[in-house]
């Protein structure tokens, strides 16, 4: 038997530097009879055959060999010989003079072209092996430094091509084991510098990139691990760090495929392992540690010892899991550009010049007005690559197309979800195959950490199976997602929220689509805190313009009637022209057959109506309306307040917006001027709160004990006569 299978036999197997295998000492009375936790018996072979034993716990030699030949471990004719452990000196080696040069590979640009190469040779001293870099020279001549040379990571174009396709890319100490794991069909890469540094100079080349980090099965693998993790949170789309365990010390990605392990068995360990969002999520195996918990040293709370530990006999291990959890986290960098040099990037778009990508989007309207019916149906538009009213969906930079994948976050209606995703495909004629994902529950986005995570978790095993990157986030609706107690007037709450979906935006670097309500009178704009409107890029405001039908007389209609017609107006656009109408219908569809066989049941899908928008222009309809008051008091206020103010040479600061004031007084004077002078004191007083209370155009409002009179939706524009009078106190 070899030392290997000897190893193997007696449990917790471990290959040693110098090729010897550590194992559990078998003999019954080790540890005081407790048994062998931490492997403490070496076994080699000496040079002339015989196998060498070695507790360092102790345990007497005879013991050791008379335990293992009892358990058939060694042949009958190896007896103990006092004097095996004892190896005569070493014959004199030669110094090196050459090396046998045994691997090479190219790093190269994003063409192809090699930058330098990294060599691996085979020496005759106790390591075995050592590696050198260089570079090409345009005579073809080899200059063995990398002075000036530009560092990237082993295989770029294919690593920057995976990561364009959203696949996971396979991070390694070395190349042998990235080529080991390309072989089973997988993208994977390293750096030429092992696991000394992850150098910063590549970090940037794993932008946005799904990452598994494959560690070699050592301390100094994990410890490599860790520089890695840190050195990419915040930059890579998802991280995860993958334990092979592998029997033997220093095995890495190269062994488990020799094992005979397939790509199904890494990727399902993949599936296991899990997501790091913090360099603090990121733990080292207890089994790297235990040599030192055996050696005495005391460990902190978390089970990791102290960095300022150094006993003699720990010091190499203590610095390598030193390394592991004391590794600071790299620094958040930002670009910073000459103002010379400065350009605009191109914008890109989801849907062209509604939906940008990687944007903050809000779409609102009164209940009833078919949101998630509109939502729904943009989600399809980009997923299948296909027009959306009329406007080109996922263009890219040449002018071709390209399928997006959606996540749907439906909390609202959830129970109908799937009669109107039938409807849909069944209108669209769709085979299903459009990459849209649902998920139907109530999730606590804002103050939920574990509903956070569970749908990071979640999602992510779905996209790693698929290879799907997703394009955007649609949250139906935010007040669902918010969970209970949540005050959408409380700038707390909505920062809250809003901050949540801007990491959920980061962490998946895509778009997220917001739905949400604004009251009956939708001229006020979306509901809740100013806040949310301030962190948008894009505003997107649904009006219906029919009979304002209910939706169970809508779906009661005929197939293919139309149910009803709506008007989506893009009312703010960061980066892009705002103010375009929309128009669009719904129209009924049958989705099956009731259980009586001659009745229907039915939904409803969305077209394009550019005439709802002729339409509405005719009628006066369409577009947020202009509030004037919906009583004699409040249309009677407003009138005064507009003529009051018709200078436009006051202006203040109120609901965190500039408005043309006029003093509460004067205000109150002009309305009692313009009643019938037999009116009384006390009709008067209710005629003037009525005219200025929650729901009239006219508001009151004090700044520094002067109280002033303003219309709610009408802002000043900044540019007044006299900009003295301007003021945001």
């Amino acid at each position: 038997m070899t030392p290997q299978q000897i190893a193997t036999s007696l449990g917790n197997p471990k290959k040693q530097g110098n090729g010897s295998f550590n194992a559990s000492c078998p003999v019954p009375s080790h540890g005081r009879g407790n048994g062998d936790k931490n492997p403490s018996l070496n076994i080699d072979v000496g040079d002339d055959g015989n196998y060498l034993f070695k507790c360092f716990s102790g345990c007497e030699q005879r013991n050791v060999f008379d335990t293992i030949r009892s358990l058939g471990l060694l042949p009958q004719s190896e007896k103990y010989e006092p004097l095996a452990n004892v190896k005569p000196l070493p014959k004199p080696v030669e110094a090196v003079k050459t090396r046998d040069l045994e691997a090479e590979w190219h790093y190269t640009d994003e063409d192809g072209q090699t930058l330098f190469i990294k060599e691996r040779y085979k020496t005759n001293d106790a390591k075995g092996k050592t590696y050198r870099n260089c570079q090409l020279m345009a005579n073809g001549q080899k200059k063995y430094t990398l002075a000036d040379v530009r560092i990237v990571p082993y295989r770029l174009p294919q690593l920057l091509l995976a990561i364009g396709d959203g696949k996971t890319v396979f991070i390694c100490e070395g190349e042998k084991a990235a080529d080991a794991l390309v072989a089973l069909g997988l993208q994977a890469t390293c750096t030429h510098a092992g696991a000394s540094t992850f150098p910063e100079v590549v970090i940037d080349c794993f932008a946005g990139a799904k990452v598994c980090v494959v560690p070699d099965c050592d301390v100094a693998g994990w410890g490599y691990a860790k520089k890695v993790v840190s050195a990419l949170v915040g930059v890579a789309a998802s991280l995860r760090v993958l334990d092979l365990e592998l029997p033997f010390d220093g095995d890495d990605a190269f062994e488990f495929v020799m094992d005979g392990n397939t790509k199904d068995d890494l990727i399902k360990r993949v599936k296991d392992a899990p997501q790091i969002i913090a360099v603090d999520d990121f733990v080292i195996p207890q089994r790297y540690v235990v040599d030192l918990v055996d050696s005495g040293m005391q460990l902190d709370e978390d089970g990791v010892p102290p960095l300022e530990v150094a006993r003699e006999d720990v010091v190499v291990l203590d610095a390598a899991v030193a390394a592991v959890v004391a590794t600071p986290a790299a620094t958040k960098r930002f670009k910073v550009e000459d103002w010379n040099q400065i350009q605009d990037e191109k914008l890109e778009w989801l849907i062209e010049g509604i939906i940008p990508k990687k944007s903050f989007v809000a779409m609102y309207a009164p209940p009833a007005s078919f949101k998630s019916f509109v939502a729904l149906d943009m989600a399809h538009a980009i997923a299948s690559g296909e027009d959306w009213m009329g406007h080109a969906t996922n263009p890219t930079m040449d002018g071709e197309r390209r399928q997006g994948c959606i996540l749907y976050l439906a909390g609202e209606g959830f129970g109908g979800m799937g009669a109107r995703v039938k409807a849909l495909k069944i209108f669209k004629d769709s085979d299903g195959s459009e990459p849209i994902l649902i998920v139907r529950h109530q999730i606590n986005l804002r103050s939920s950490d574990e509903d956070y995570l569970a749908l990071i978790e979640s999602v992510n095993e779905v996209l790693l199976e698929r290879n799907w990157t997703i394009d955007l986030i649609i949250v139906d609706t935010l007040m669902r997602a918010s969970g209970g107690g949540f005050n959408e007037n409380s700038s707390e709450d909505m920062g809250m929220i809003v901050n949540k979906m801007g990491e959920l935006m980061q962490y998946y670097n895509c778009a997220l689509m917001a739905i949400h309500h604004s009251g009956k009178d939708v001229s006020r704009g979306l509901r809740g805190h100013s806040s949310l409107l301030g962190a948008v890029d894009t505003e997107l405001e649904i009006v219906r313009v029919d009979n304002a039908i209910s939706f169970k007389d809508a779906v009661s209609r005929k197939n293919g009637d139309v149910a009803g017609q709506g008007i989506l107006t893009v009312t703010k656009q960061k980066d892009g022209e705002d103010g375009k109408p929309i128009g669009f219908e719904v129209v009924s569809v049958e989705i099956s057959v009731g259980s009586l066989g001659i009745d229907s049941v039915m939904s409803l899908a969305v077209r394009p109506s550019p005439e709802t928008v002729e339409a509405a222009k005719k009628g006066g309809q369409g577009g947020r309306k202009k509030n004037v008051g919906t009583g004699e008091n409040q249309r009677l206020a407003y009138e005064i307040v507009k003529t009051l103010t018709n200078k436009k040479d006051n202006i203040k600061w109120f609901d965190e917006r500039p408005k043309y004031v006029c003093l509460e007084a004067d205000l109150r004077s002009e309305f009692k001027s313009r009643k019938p002078s037999s009116t009384s004191s006390e009709t008067l007083a209710t005629g003037f709160d009525r005219a200025t209370k929650s729901g009239s155009p006219v508001r009151l409002g004090d700044k520094d004990g002067v109280k002033y009179a303003y219309i709610l939706d009408e802002d000043a524009d900044m540019q007044p006569v006299d900009v003295g009078y301007i003021s945001n106190d």
